[in-house]
């Protein structure tokens, strides 16, 4: 696997030069910022008995995202009714493309959080 032969090398050479501690942050950011969470959303769906909405989602390991719009309307209001974290998140989307960027940018982030000790 290219991605881990790429870290081993990566972390072989930052393991002669620097204390332990900070070789754990250091390899806790590499891992970090090699990390880079993909999403696969399945296909957009008009309401139904399990959504009142067009919707689409995606699954995690952490959880899902259920991203849901009223298709039916001129300004649809795109919006995460769940979240992997448990919150509903709604900020003004202009499109599904918008929406699902934002969800793999905030789970990237939320995932570097987690691994460099951060708040999440």
């Amino acid at each position: 696997m290219k991605l881990a032969d790429d870290l081993a090398e990566e972390l072989m050479a930052m393991c002669s030069e620097y204390p332990s501690t900070e070789l754990a942050n250091m390899m806790a950011a590499l891992i970090a910022s090699k990390l880079k969470p993909r999403l696969t959303w399945s296909k957009p769906a008009p309401p139904n008995d399990q959504c009142g909405y067009t919707h689409t989602f995606a699954v995690t390991p952490f959880g899902r995202f259920l991203l849901t719009w009223k298709g039916w309307k001129e300004s649809p209001d795109y919006g995460f009714d769940e979240t992997p974290w448990g919150n509903a998140e709604y900020h003004g989307w202009d499109s599904v493309e918008d929406a699902q960027n934002w969800a793999a940018g905030e789970m990237a982030r939320r995932i570097d959080a987690m691994l460099s000790g951060g708040e999440w």
